[in-house]
C-alpha cells in the first residue's frame, strides 16, 4: 500500500493517503501485537475483530482511491482480492481461537 500511495497527489497526504496507509498498516500490526499476548482468548478475539474492521476500512479506502483515479482497475482488483483473503483468515481465527 505504501508504494502505491506514494504516487497519490500531495493534497491527499492528510486524507486518503494517510487513511489508506494507516488502516492497512494497523491490520498487520494488530495481529502481531496481539499474537504475543494471546494467552487469553477473549482479548485476542477482540483485537482480531478490530483488525477485521481495519481490513474493511482498507477496502473502503481502496474504493475511494480508485474512484478518485489514484489506482487503476487492476490494482484495485488485486488489493481487494488480498483484502478478501485476509478477511477469510481473520474470520477463521475469530471462530477458532
Amino acid at each position: 500500500m505504501y508504494r502505491l500511495t506514494k504516487n497519490f497527489p500531495g493534497d491527499e497526504l492528510f486524507s486518503l493517503t494517510s487513511e489508506t496507509r494507516r488502516s492497512s498498516r494497523l491490520s498487520y500490526t494488530n495481529i502481531a501485537e496481539e499474537y504475543k499476548n494471546s494467552q487469553c482468548p477473549a482479548p485476542f478475539i477482540i483485537k482480531i475483530s478490530d483488525t477485521d474492521r481495519k481490513n474493511s476500512e482498507t477496502r473502503i479506502c481502496v474504493d475511494f482511491d480508485f474512484y478518485c483515479e489514484y489506482l487503476n482497475e487492476q490494482a484495485r482488483i488485486d488489493l481487494l482480492n488480498k483484502s478478501t483473503e485476509i478477511g477469510i483468515l481473520l474470520d477463521y481465527i475469530i471462530e477458532n481461537p
